[in-house]
């Protein structure tokens, strides 16, 4: 593999992996959450949680695309 795909696909993998990490605590989150008794306040904790969760995801899919185009681009 030349250079521009070795650096490719090693940005790929550590999208990936970002990608499962955030998933994986927004899981341990759910269960967590669902063991609790609720309270508003903990309610919105756990809703800015949910959403600090969903914008890691999201920027990692963010970097997994980006890698994706320039490696087709041949960049």
């Amino acid at each position: 593999m030349s250079n521009p795909e070795v650096r490719a696909k090693q940005e790929l993998l550590a999208a990936a992996t970002s990608i499962e990490a955030a998933l994986m605590y927004l899981s341990k989150l759910l269960l967590f959450h669902f063991s609790l008794i609720q309270t508003t306040d903990a309610h919105l904790n756990f809703d800015a949680q949910i959403l600090e969760a969903a914008k890691s995801i999201a920027a990692a899919t963010k970097s997994l695309v980006q890698s994706a185009i320039d490696t087709q681009r041949g960049n």
